[in-house]
């Protein structure tokens, strides 16, 4: 429609612009107290917003949450189960005691180019998964790719086989 939907890097709100009255609106989140185990900087806190029906997701890229806004209502529902699932795979990451040293630390999530249905399909940066998260029922899964200390950085689907792009390695 007429608007236009600007997720926060570093700002602690959303801004949207009304096309045809040409305003700008700004939309507050909850405050979330920054994760401890994440290297500390600036908020870093979406990087990705995807439009699904009426909604938009928000992945968190620093931001612990995926947020559904609703753009009719203006709701939104905070979806944090998964994040507890991140600190652990991050203590347990053969990386850990050199967490300021590595970039497993910097954030949660990258999200892949594509929706798969109703899915967003994310590299978890702290270990050597991908998170499926369905925006029909808010729920996730986490699955396990290669070994333990490897990390990928970007996911790609081309109708029938993902592909992973290797952060470390020189190879997909």
């Amino acid at each position: 429609g007429g608007k236009l939907y600007f997720p926060p890097f570093n700002a602690d709100q959303m801004a949207v612009y009304d096309k045809k009255r040409h305003t700008f609106e700004r939309i507050s989140f909850q405050q979330q107290e920054k994760l401890d185990w994440l290297r500390p900087g600036p908020n870093r806190y979406f990087t990705k917003v995807v439009p699904y029906q009426r909604f938009l997701f928000l992945v968190g890229n620093a931001y612990p949450a995926i947020v559904r806004y609703d753009m009719e209502s203006g709701e939104m529902v905070y979806c944090t189960d998964w994040v507890h699932h991140l600190e652990q795979a991050a203590r347990q990451s053969p990386h850990w005691m050199k967490w300021n040293e590595t970039n497993d630390f910097n954030a949660l999530l990258r999200p892949g180019r594509e929706v798969i249905g109703s899915e967003i399909v994310g590299n978890v940066f702290v270990s050597n998964e991908l998170m499926f998260f369905d925006m029909e029922t808010l729920t996730h899964q986490f699955y396990q790719i290669g070994e333990q200390n490897e990390r990928y950085y970007g996911v790609c689907y081309d109708g029938e086989h993902y592909w992973l792009a290797s952060r470390q390695g020189n190879y997909i």
